[in-house]
């Protein structure tokens, strides 16, 4: 459920342009994906949650990295949903694939 909830939470951000910053937001988006939003509330608020978000935001920072989304292949940061073609041809290039690029087809 959690791929639903991060799928449903990127729509609802860059598709749907709702305020994902607000809970109201994010547990809306629990909700649609089949999550307990009273349950998911309080997780949202349990110690080891806010924790595990303060070591994340570390380490988004140490990366260089300054907002959502974010994403580290190797060495290489991409910020922007934008970029998440980008970010395929990392994570192919990484697993030591060979990708096929636009005009790189044989006649």
């Amino acid at each position: 459920r959690m791929t639903a909830l991060v799928d449903g939470l990127f729509r609802a951000n860059f598709a749907e342009g709702r305020d994902i910053s607000q809970v109201s937001e994010v547990l809306a988006v629990a909700g649609s994906v089949g999550l307990d939003e009273r349950r998911f509330a309080a997780e949202l608020r349990e110690p080891e949650t806010l924790a595990e978000l303060r070591v994340n935001v570390s380490r988004l920072l140490d990366h260089g990295g300054f907002g959502t989304p974010t994403m580290l292949v190797g060495t290489d940061l991409y910020f922007g949903n934008d970029r998440m073609p980008l970010v395929e041809i990392a994570l192919a290039r990484a697993g030591g694939m060979r990708l096929v690029m636009p005009g790189e087809h044989g006649p």
